[in-house]
């Protein structure tokens, strides 16, 4: 198990230059169970650019471990992909799932415009790398989160200095 996470892992570091690999990366994401071996694999198939593969890191989005959950969200931030499912990670219980789709989703903010309203409920949340990647999301949407600028603007009396950081880069332009 631990050559088959370090070989998924090094495919991952050779990003597109692995892309020959893509149909292995992807039978094995099918037929493993090994959680950190699953993990490792989300990860490389968003490393790859595996775009045809965004369905699988979907579908382990869902999974019931976090640790795949949460590599599930970095393939499919590295893919640009996944948008709306991401969104709906956004309600997951658990803080780190909720970070890293917000994450991912900052990847690519164009894709979820349709979802700028609970993107910005997002900027309430308890965690504040959570807060920091809506942020991020909503001042890239442009024009259509401009009503949300105001909440952006009560962030920069937050008490975690990331969070007033990139409330006052977002305002700043």
């Amino acid at each position: 198990i631990e050559v088959k996470r370090a070989a998924a892992r090094a495919l991952g570091n050779l990003g597109e230059l692995a892309a020959s690999h893509v149909e292995t990366l992807e039978r094995r994401l099918d037929e493993e169970r090994d959680v950190d071996l699953v993990a490792a694999l989300c990860i490389a198939l968003g490393a790859v650019h595996a775009v045809h593969a965004a369905g699988k890191l979907v579908e382990k989005s869902r999974a019931e471990d976090t640790e795949v959950v949460i590599a599930a969200c970095k393939g499919l931030g590295a893919m640009r992909q996944g948008g709306g499912d991401l969104v709906a990670l956004l309600d997951h219980q658990e803080a780190r799932v909720r970070a890293a789709a917000a994450a991912a989703i900052a990847k690519e903010p164009s894709s979820v415009s349709p979802y700028s309203e609970r993107i910005a409920e997002s900027l309430a949340d308890v965690e504040a790398q959570v807060r920091i990647s809506a942020v991020t999301i909503i001042s890239a949407l442009g024009a259509i989160a401009a009503p949300h600028v105001p909440k952006i603007g009560d962030l920069l009396e937050h008490e975690d200095p990331g969070v007033r950081a990139a409330a006052a880069a977002a305002l700043g332009g």
